[in-house]
């Protein structure tokens, strides 16, 4: 699964997203006479062969603050800056029902997103659907029998909750 699975949430693409993380880092340091929103257009279109490199330079600037999770908490921000659950995904719906079906009869063994976010979790947490899983982002997780492991290979930034170092992103893989 990929980012086409969450955009309908209100999710950004990954454009977007590393737009708002050039602005919320160079706010501090640039003065208010500027066009933040323009400064970052510009870094964009200098870095467009390799939006990759640029999110990269995001995350090494990050680092030089005494929280080691800040870049993981801003990246948390803008992605449910401004997400809504009580949408209707005919796609997730179609994942679930092929999930459900798969689960009575063993054909499903797992699922592998790049995605940050836990949209296919909060789906699967709807009554209706109740399909048992476990989130898998870091080395040593695994799931229990019964249990739909949800791969999250970049990474995973649930809504709610304390980030600690499971969840660090891996840019790149």
């Amino acid at each position: 699964m990929g980012a086409g699975t969450s955009k309908e949430f209100g999710l950004p693409n990954w454009n977007d997203l590393l737009q708002k993380l050039l602005i919320q880092n160079l706010e501090p340091e640039i003065e208010e006479s500027l066009n933040l929103e323009e400064l970052s257009s510009l870094l964009m279109i200098s870095f467009f062969n390799n939006l990759l490199i640029l999110a990269r330079n995001i995350q090494q600037q990050c680092k030089n603050d005494s929280d080691e999770m800040i870049f993981e908490k801003n990246v948390r921000s803008v992605i449910y800056e401004k997400v809504s659950y009580a949408k209707k995904s005919p796609l997730l719906k179609e994942i679930s029902q092929f999930c459900i079906e798969s689960n009575t009869n063993k054909g499903l063994d797992s699922i592998i997103t790049t995605n940050y976010d836990d949209i296919l979790e909060n789906c699967f947490f709807k009554p209706e659907i109740g399909i048992p899983f476990k989130s898998i982002y870091s080395a040593g997780m695994q799931s229990k029998v019964g249990e739909l492991p949800i791969y999250h290979v970049h990474g995973f930034l649930p809504r709610e909750g304390e980030l600690d170092s499971k969840e660090a992103l891996k840019l790149g893989l």
